[in-house]
């Protein structure tokens, strides 16, 4: 670019940052609302969050593990009842091979 042209382009932006800096003259400082500082006060001078007691944690844990331990013996005990002996199905797969081997319905 020319020299001329640079110059040109300075004083534009020149002449647009003293337009916006004189559209700021008269205008005031911003100003908050009345209530604000109350609010603020209101806010610092409420009582904090409140607390849960470390006992009623403590029974809600408790809660929990016993919840837990009832759930494994009644899952072990489940188990335990429908365990399937390999022995007792060994002779009963063997019998029943040994009944259809046996039929014959075309004699």
């Amino acid at each position: 670019m020319s020299n001329r042209k640079m110059a040109m382009m300075k004083k534009d932006k020149e002449k647009w940052m003293d337009d916006v800096l004189g559209s700021l003259e008269g205008s005031k400082r911003a100003q908050p609302s009345p209530e604000l500082f109350a609010r603020i006060e209101s806010q610092i001078d409420a009582p904090e969050a409140k607390v849960i007691p470390i006992t009623q944690w403590r029974i809600a844990v408790a809660a929990a593990i016993l919840l837990l331990m009832l759930n494994v013996f009644a899952m072990r005990q489940y188990a335990h009842r429908y365990e399937v002996n390999t022995d007792d199905l060994v002779v009963e797969v063997s019998a029943d091979q040994q009944l259809i081997s046996n039929y014959n319905p075309y004699e």
